[in-house]
């Protein structure tokens, strides 16, 4: 059984490029998905922030100055009704790297 991983760890084994790919253990066997996007991060850079989650602090001068503002990451696969999902469970030690 693979080691279960949150896509920040992924990303960093992928030599920090996006349109790898994973599953995730709430899905269907066989359902994959397309890592595309990570907020704020640009591909082929190092994630800013402290492992494992990289969460980011609100600037003083926000509304929510102080509090933790948490990435999300985009995943496409056709069987997503709209052709991709926004998760918020980026940093949730659920994904697996697959290789379709």
């Amino acid at each position: 059984m693979a080691v279960r991983k949150n896509l920040f760890e992924l990303y960093i084994e992928n030599n920090y490029k996006l349109g790898f790919c994973v599953s995730r253990d709430s899905w269907s066997d066989g359902k994959y998905a397309k890592v595309v996007a990570i907020d704020g991060v640009v591909d082929g850079q190092p994630i800013e922030g402290n492992p494992p989650y990289f969460n980011r602090i609100y600037p003083d001068g926000h509304e929510k100055a102080g509090a933790t503002w948490q990435r999300n990451a985009r995943l496409e696969a056709e069987w997503f009704d709209k052709g991709f999902q926004v998760t918020t469970g980026a940093g949730g030690y659920t994904w697996t790297k697959v290789y379709p």
